[in-house]
């Protein structure tokens, strides 16, 4: 009976001399901790933050973007409208819609990745007797390299594409009674374009947030994209349009999961 009391009262006295009881942070060794989700691994600094970017990523990721594109097909020749398309259409009914999903492979040196895109563009012209409408679908294969690892943080990220195209186009002239009298409905031949941009992280406007988001969902980043872009032209056919541009300016969010 004697022992078991004085074995009691060594292990009460060690319990409230610990760290933990004496209100002292528990003494951890510098290093990571790994915490397992289902499907997922995090990796946390000691001191309960997240490791940085570079650190903690995973060999692969996927990437989701949409934004806008100043696409404008400059040799497109209409076959309603006798002036240019930069004539007569003017500024589009709807800027060139982008939309893309892909797969990035991540190293040291970067991130090259393979991305599907499609999106959607429409313009007007107009007189007092009748109109003429015009609608573009781009189908896009494409090839990326980011360079997101220049920094612990990818708060900027260079970046170059190339790829290819194919654009499926229609365009109905009409009365201004709105009964559709001719529509040209065709798809170009297969060519290649090519762009450069800039990623800029947009977590560090709220790292709660930010954190939470990788947590629960695995997003990684989220970025602003700033980039040109320009849809090579290999000249109009009687039977297919050129609905190539120069460089042309877009922006939008992409999602790294």
């Amino acid at each position: 009976m004697k022992f078991g009391l004085k074995s009691t009262f060594f292990m009460l006295t060690v319990a409230f001399q610990s760290p933990v009881a004496s209100g002292q942070p528990m003494p951890f060794p510098d290093e990571l901790v790994e915490v397992e989700t289902p499907g997922r691994e995090m990796l946390f600094e000691t001191s309960g933050e997240l490791t940085e970017y570079d650190r903690r990523r995973d060999s692969w990721g996927v990437l989701f973007s949409v934004g806008l594109s100043q696409y404008y097909p400059d040799s497109y020749r209409s076959s309603y409208v006798l002036n240019s398309i930069e004539d007569s259409y003017g500024t589009p009914e709807t800027s060139l819609v982008d939309i893309s999903f892909g797969f990035s492979w991540n190293t040291p040196m970067g991130s090259p990745a393979i991305e599907l895109g499609t999106g959607l563009y429409r313009n007007r012209y107009e007189t007092s007797t009748d109109h003429t409408d015009i609608e573009i679908i781009p189908y896009r294969l494409q090839f990326t390299y980011a360079l997101d690892t220049l920094m612990a943080q990818p708060y900027v990220a260079p970046y170059f594409f190339l790829g290819a195209y194919q654009m499926a186009y229609k365009e109905v002239f009409a009365a201004s009674t709105g009964v559709e009298t001719n529509m040209v409905d065709a798809t170009t031949s297969i060519n290649g374009y090519f762009g450069l941009g800039l990623l800029v992280q947009l977590n560090w406007m709220n790292s709660h947030a930010s954190e939470e988001s990788y947590i629960e969902f695995g997003l990684e980043n989220a970025y602003l994209y700033l980039e040109l872009r320009s849809f090579m032209s290999d000249g109009a056919t009687t039977e297919v349009a050129d609905l190539g541009s120069d460089l042309q300016f877009g922006a939008g969010l992409k999602l790294e999961y």
